[in-house]
């Protein structure tokens, strides 16, 4: 039996070629990060941040973070991190401090 594969359907909801993404204006304070946005749908954002030594992570508008180090080593909150490690943030912890030097990937909505 086959499926059929509706590719004019699909065609219809691909965005193509994607939007483009900028840095993100950092606060004086952080002005040695780079967050970027690289995806925000209507169920998820993704972001991409360089941390280079201190990040203050705010998550008073979001239910969570999910992070993830690709590159470097440095703490999330008091936990060591490093790359390969992942972590959690839900709401119930509004600011979090990110230090060291690393590229973490989030993921929200």
């Amino acid at each position: 039996h086959q499926r059929d594969l509706h590719l004019e359907k699909s065609i219809d909801v691909i965005d193509v070629p994607a939007r483009q993404t900028s840095p993100r204006t950092m606060s004086e304070k952080q002005a040695n990060n780079s967050l970027i946005d690289l995806l925000d749908t209507q169920y998820f954002a993704v972001k991409s941040l360089v941390v280079n030594d201190l990040y203050r992570l705010d998550n008073r508008y979001h239910k969570y973070f999910l992070l993830v180090v690709l590159k470097g080593s440095g703490k999330v909150g008091s936990l060591v991190a490093k790359k390969g490690n992942s972590f959690i943030v839900t709401s119930k912890q509004a600011k979090i401090t990110l230090r060291g030097n690393m590229h973490i990937i989030i993921a929200t909505k």
